[in-house]
């Protein structure tokens, strides 16, 4: 017990994360006030005291384990060699990190092991914290997009997911579309590939639609997949920092830092290639903004500064943000 309020007392903010990074920034910062520097202590000890909890589920030909491994770096290769031999067992996996918990559900296609899965899925979605708040803060379905069938993601919402996801579903949904990067290949094959590059944007926008239409349809949800390619056979991933900018969006503000604080994917190298349809940095950095400054979704700013629109501690606390993000993932003020 005297543990357990120590911990409590002591929140653990690591060595060199974002948390630790920003904390100690905005303390020596001799330009924020009291009020403004107490705000952050706050928040930050709140955060690093709550635990997130993410389940990814898809069938076995999705790339699911190399999702969860492209975005999170502490998950390594023995880990994941010990979740491909549970996939043909009846349960599912967790993987536990400092403040973290993933949890994986692999469909094998057996019959009798996947009813087991389904059930313990359903059962997850339906548990609660301490303090009553779903314990999965986001459920992240991953589907092939290659195979250009979205009834595959109608199916999967419908069998495992909503019926244990309560009211509006939407807001702790993340569906991926993942290897994006064969769409063009399964087009060719169907004799419809007349220019690769804007046939496969074009059929992007076509299956997103047609699946969002046909979840408000039938479930009344709206919602769209995000395309991604977590691991393509040639070059970068795409979209991995769209899936990030999901995340922390999607996550309680709360919790948005904890996110931060884990070992995440990093550098151009990880997030030069996406569909470019916003400055995702901003989005990122916009959210955790709004942690520390309610109501602040858009960051506060004019132009390219965070908090610009604010008092002076607003501002300082817009350039702090900013260069801890930048650092966290590795990336230049300004780059995607």
């Amino acid at each position: 017990m005297e543990q357990w309020i120590m911990t409590l007392i002591m929140p653990n903010f690591g060595d060199g994360g974002f948390a630790s990074d920003l904390r100690q920034a905005v303390l020596k910062n001799k330009h924020l006030d009291d009020v403004t520097k107490d705000r952050f202590k706050k928040t930050l000890s709140d955060s690093m005291q709550s635990n997130i909890n993410l389940l990814f589920i898809g069938h076995e030909d999705v790339g699911l384990q190399t999702t969860i491994s492209a975005i999170f770096k502490e998950i390594d290769k023995p880990q994941l060699r010990e979740e491909q031999h549970s996939r043909h067992s009846g349960t599912i996996s967790r993987f536990g990190l400092t403040g973290m918990s993933l949890w994986c559900c692999e469909i094998s296609g057996n019959d009798f092991n996947d009813h087991q899965k389904r059930f313990q899925v359903r059962s997850l979605l339906e548990e609660t914290d301490q303090n009553g708040a779903p314990l999965i803060d986001l459920v992240i379905p991953v589907f092939n997009a290659s195979r250009l069938q979205p009834e595959n993601g109608i199916q999967l919402l419908n069998d495992w997911i909503l019926p244990s996801l309560g009211r509006n579903p939407e807001h702790r949904l993340l569906m991926l579309a993942n290897h994006t990067d064969r769409l063009n290949e399964s087009l060719s094959q169907l004799g419809s590939l007349h220019n690769m590059v804007q046939d496969g944007e074009l059929n992007m926008d076509v299956l997103s639609a047609s699946l969002r239409y046909q979840l408000i349809e039938r479930f009344g949800i709206d919602t769209r997949p995000l395309f991604c390619a977590t691991e393509p056979e040639v070059g970068g991933p795409f979209n991995l920092i769209k899936i990030l900018t999901a995340m922390v969006s999607k996550l309680s503000a709360e919790k948005r830092p904890q996110l931060l604080n884990q070992l995440l994917a990093r550098g151009l190298s990880a997030f030069a290639f996406n569909d470019g349809k916003h400055v995702y940095q901003h989005q990122i950095e916009n959210a955790i903004f709004d942690s520390f400054f309610p109501g602040q979704k858009n960051g506060g700013r004019v132009g390219d500064r965070l908090g610009s629109n604010l008092d002076i501690n607003g501002q300082v606390a817009g350039r702090l943000i900013q260069s801890g993000v930048n650092r966290i993932l590795g990336l230049s003020h300004g780059a995607l």
